[in-house]
């Protein structure tokens, strides 16, 4: 080997050797996680030299179980995923910082058998599609049935995305859908298949009995009233718990500082669309 591409390769070695692996494990296609908040800090990372991968996941509870298992660096949770988390024995993960709420959206057929979250409380046989186990809509139910046993009385179906919302109120299909995202982004495929569909509408979460706190004080849900479409009318009152982005064990000083001072100096360059 000459010395010209001796020091080439020198020069490539040392470049990836700079350069930290930072997987991301986002969440669904189309989703606030993977498209928003997972995208933004890829392409944040990639820019500082950073070997970057972004991954899909089912949501909250597969990406802390990654980060877990040094799957991945860094990952996006709800808090109420985190606490049924550490209860089910998961490793303590970092904080890295706060990305603002999520919340959750029920949606039913206009005229079908659940026209309202009561409906789910008392009407028999009533189904509900929450998303892919271990997403953040399917924590979020299982969470509300801890704190309101009679959501029990709801049969679960864990199906998601537009398949679900498809079916909503069809022959064997469920009779609502909750599903998670931050609120305000009108954007998101579900928000918008929702109102594509004129059978279809959003209705209130009640926040009576989902007042539950952690052991330090901190609430696990906020009740907030979000929009849902643009223009009068559009608002729906629901249930919101904080969105976190975590890090692993395996993830290094450089990735963490890097998405930590750009959160402290310009959050929504991370927390908006592009």
């Amino acid at each position: 080997m000459n010395l010209k591409a001796f020091g080439l390769a020198t020069v490539l070695v040392s470049t990836t050797a700079l350069a930290d692996p930072a997987i991301i494990t986002g969440g669904i296609a189309g989703g606030t996680y993977q498209t928003i908040y997972g995208a933004n800090v890829a392409q944040l990372l990639k820019a500082k030299g950073h070997d970057v991968k972004l991954l899909e996941s089912k949501g909250s509870m597969e990406n802390l179980q990654r980060l877990g298992s040094g799957e991945a660096q860094l990952g996006f949770a709800q808090l109420d995923a985190y606490a049924q988390y550490l209860k089910t024995g998961g490793k303590p993960l970092e904080i890295v910082v706060s990305l603002g709420k999520e919340c959750g959206y029920l949606a039913v057929k206009k005229d079908g058998k659940v026209t309202s979250e009561k409906d789910l409380r008392r009407v028999k046989d009533a189904t509900i599609a929450i998303g892919e186990e271990g997403s953040g809509s399917a924590i979020m139910w299982q969470y509300m049935t801890t704190l309101v046993p009679e959501y029990k009385n709801a049969r679960i179906v864990f199906q998601g995305g537009t398949r679900a919302i498809n079916q909503i109120g069809t022959p064997g299909g469920p009779d609502a859908y909750l599903f998670v995202t931050a609120p305000g982004n009108l954007a998101h495929k579900l928000i918008q298949a929702v109102n594509a569909n004129k059978n279809l509408k959003f209705v209130d979460l009640d926040k009576g009995g989902l007042d539950a706190k952690l052991s330090n004080g901190k609430p696990i849900y906020e009740f907030d009233k979000t929009a849902v479409c643009s223009g009068w009318g559009c608002n729906v009152d629901t249930i919101c718990t904080a969105s976190y982005l975590f890090a692993g064990p395996t993830a290094t000083d450089k990735v963490i500082q890097a998405v930590s001072d750009v959160m402290a100096m310009s959050p929504k360059t991370i927390t908006e669309p592009k």
